[in-house]
């Protein structure tokens, strides 16, 4: 693999040298570290069009077209290590790496999606500091917390034994530092944890469950002075958070096939337990549950998925869950359905559709009822 890559790359500096009118196509001298044992590269673009129906009075409908590019290269070390690094397009958002065709075909930034140490001792633990993909096991539904681009950044331990009869028990930690605050040296984190098992079942069926637990530190002591703030959550004046967070999440997935055909049916139930009681009304608590019929990752497969969705104003933290809701966050509920089609093993293209309301009318985002639908070309490279 690396004699590949020093050849990948010698050709493509061969091209911008001949491009350049620097001469003959001398094959530059490509030097890898003797320690690196291997380099991988991969890729996606997704393209979009994306259209907002709003109900409220004031809300101006939206029409707009995006894309998503992403560029993977993991360098795999000696004793089971591996820096991981991905950039990625976007406006630096915490939950998203779209962008939109704006602004007279002005050039658009590229970001560090991914930046972390991965580390491997033993087949059981795995070892992860920087900025990381998310850690905690997760289904469609789990985006009730978690916006499925959000990318913590701190530190994960991820611990997975076999037991007996195939099934796996498995255990994911989290020290996410969500934002550095010298003026007042109270800095805000996030610890999570999770437990979690997996088992087979009668006639090739598997059943998944965890519990996990996010605790938030400082949390209402300013904003996380992050780019984008979700809807939903109740504030101060300042824009950070007036609630306490602590929430509970259990979540399970049940595999199975019906007529030949990959079926998940899937579920998340979330309560925030350290909610203020004092202030009223409670709005702590969600659920997300559907089903993903089919699976869209091979030539010629198709997938149908269908959920719904009830997250109350103060459920979770609004700024790192699901961003495609509504206009994202919480204080929202309905129906979310999608159908995707692989015409090849590395193109999809999928039609997603969002029909949601707010559940209390009276907190953050008020009246505002969206409808939202997604058409995507995706290729992976």
């Amino acid at each position: 693999m690396k004699d590949f890559v020093k050849r990948a790359l010698a050709v493509s500096l061969s091209a911008v040298a001949i491009v350049a009118g620097r001469g003959d196509a001398a094959t530059p001298n490509i030097v890898l570290r003797p320690w690196v044992q291997e380099v991988q590269f991969s890729g996606d673009l997704r393209l979009r069009q994306e259209t907002f129906a709003k109900e409220a009075q004031g809300q101006a409908d939206i029409n707009r077209q995006r894309f998503r590019l992403r560029l993977e290269a993991d360098f795999l070390l000696p004793r089971q290590m591996a820096v991981i690094t991905r950039l990625a397009s976007g406006t630096g958002e915490q939950f998203s790496t779209n962008q939109s065709l704006t602004s007279l075909s002005s050039e658009k930034e590229i970001w560090i999606d991914w930046a972390f140490l991965e580390w491997k001792p033993r087949p059981f633990l795995r070892l992860a500091g920087g900025r990381m993909s998310n850690p905690f096991w997760r289904t469609y539904a789990s985006d009730i917390v978690w916006d499925e681009d959000f990318n913590p950044e701190g530190f994960s331990q991820s611990f997975e034994w076999p037991t007996v009869a195939g099934a796996r028990l498995f255990v994911n930690l989290l020290q996410m530092a969500a934002d550095e605050d010298p003026e007042t040296q109270k800095d805000q984190w996030m610890f999570g944890e999770q437990l979690g098992a997996e088992a087979p079942l009668p006639a090739g069926s598997r059943a998944r469950a965890a519990g996990a637990y996010y605790q938030w530190k400082n949390e209402n002591i300013g904003t996380f002075d992050q780019p984008k703030t979700n809807e939903g959550n109740r504030r101060t004046g300042t824009g950070a958070l007036q609630n306490n967070f602590g929430v509970l999440e259990l979540s399970g997935e049940f595999s199975t096939s019906i007529l030949s055909l990959p079926c998940s049916i899937q579920g998340s139930f979330i309560e925030n337990v350290r909610a203020d009681k004092n202030l009223t009304p409670k709005e702590n608590s969600g659920y997300q549950a559907g089903f993903r019929l089919g699976r869209a990752a091979i030539r010629g497969a198709w997938e149908l998925g269908y959920f719904f969705k009830r997250t109350e104003t103060d459920a979770t933290v609004a700024d790192v869950a699901d961003a495609d809701f509504g206009d994202g966050g919480t204080n929202r509920k309905g129906h979310i359905l999608w159908l995707a089609y692989n015409a090849e093993d590395w193109i999809q293209v999928k039609t997603k559709y969002f029909d949601t309301q707010v559940i209390n009318e009276n907190l953050p985002p008020n009246a505002d009822g969206i409808r939202r639908l997604q058409f995507d070309v995706a290729l992976r490279f």
